[in-house]
């Protein structure tokens, strides 16, 4: 859930290059935004692991919306701003190809709109899981979610596919003063491009998003007293943590487009406001995963699940390793027959009956993996209804 408010404004710092008690705050700023991006890519990273494999999770009608998010959000700390904060460290004197600015909508801001429309997109379905089950089940259809997903990235490439290719007044160039990319808005048309790209990109569906959340608190607060069964408990659960994750993505996004609107000339003046409220902005991806952690318990525990399967695997309980030892009931050599282990390879250089030990302990261990877990719903099964 993360936004490019923060590049709206452009790399509009004052001339840190030729100043050197200026260049160290820009260098702790870069470092600070690369590692807190490194990790968040990482955090994603299990972040994703833990929708695909915790079972709770995964079965949830929200689950494709949710890792699609979380897709992209690991494609903007990964890649996104890296590209956008290093130049702009670098500064003039590394001059940029004409190519890395002009098609910057199509890998960089194109992907932030998107990242935008999904996180609507899943606002208005967890929104219609808590307040309406039963038009819910409509949007839970394979056609809805097909449809979900890809209305995004519709809405983005036709919104950033003109100022991309187009020669219409409103482009990206390289920042001759500062380094990196900058917008340039030439005239009339140049300036109502620019609003509408930004009306589009960011501010409709933010809004869209602030309606459905708005709506899903005063159902909650409606229903505050009232007892709720298992499933809607965790829809609420989810939709909450979506809200949350709302909320801390108009904390990133929105004061650095107030301070450029009511103070402009204290922004532009102020380097350290600046690097925080750019901080904020190119953080929002990296953070997510945390607030997700914080506010759900389902999260947690899957994140737990996860790393203890994780564990085992790297600890070698995912691979059966190593040697095998023959048991005290294997069958004895006869007496013409020489001896020898289940490491050694037999007169044909293969390990034939050691392979069909492994092979049969394997069966085994699955039918019982398999028992344990049909015990719950053969137990069900039986009882009465």
């Amino acid at each position: 859930m993360n936004n490019s408010t923060d590049f709206k404004i452009g790399t509009n710092f004052t001339n840190v290059t030729n100043n050197f008690r200026q260049d160290i705050p820009i260098l702790g700023w870069t470092i600070a935004v690369l590692l807190t991006n490194s990790c968040g890519a990482l955090a994603n990273i299990l972040l994703l692991l833990t929708l695909i494999l915790h079972k709770p999770l995964r079965q949830s009608s929200s689950s494709s919306l949710i890792v699609h998010t979380v897709c992209l959000d690991l494609y903007i700390s990964s890649f996104a701003v890296p590209v956008t904060v290093i130049p702009i460290f670098l500064g003039p004197l590394y001059e940029l190809p004409q190519w890395f600015c002009q098609y910057q909508f199509l890998y960089v801001q194109m992907v932030y709109q998107i990242e935008m429309y999904a996180a609507t997109m899943l606002a208005l379905h967890r929104v219609a899981a808590a307040v309406s089950p039963r038009f819910f089940i409509h949007m839970t259809s394979t056609a809805a979610m097909i449809l979900m997903n890809a209305l995004p990235w519709v809405i983005a490439m036709v919104n950033c596919l003109l100022p991309a290719v187009g020669n219409m007044g409103y482009q990206m160039v390289f920042n001759q003063l500062n380094g990196g990319c900058m917008y340039s808005v030439n005239g009339t048309a140049g300036a109502a491009l620019a609003l509408a790209n930004t009306s589009v990109g960011i501010y409709f569906p933010t809004a869209v998003m602030g309606a459905a959340y708005g709506v899903f608190l005063l159902e909650t607060w409606r229903h505050s007293g009232l007892q709720m069964s298992r499933a809607r408990r965790r829809r609420l659960e989810l939709s909450r943590t979506m809200l949350i994750l709302f909320v801390w993505h108009c904390v990133s996004l929105y004061p650095s487009s107030i301070m450029v609107g009511l103070f402009p000339n204290v922004f532009a003046s102020n380097l350290g406001l600046q690097l925080a409220f750019k901080y904020l902005g190119n953080s929002c991806s990296a953070i997510n995963p945390v607030f997700c952690w914080c506010s759900s318990k389902l999260f947690q525990d899957g994140t737990r699940a996860v790393l203890r399967k994780l564990r085992r695997c790297v600890s070698g309980g995912c691979q059966s390793g190593g040697q095998v030892k023959p048991s005290s009931t294997a069958r004895e050599h006869s007496a013409g027959e020489p001896t020898r282990s289940l490491g050694q390879p037999n007169g044909n250089g293969m390990e034939a009956d050691g392979i069909k030990i492994l092979t049969l302990r394997r069966l085994v261990l699955r039918w019982t993996d398999f028992r344990i877990i049909l015990s719950p719903l053969l137990s069900t099964a039986r009882r009465p209804t």
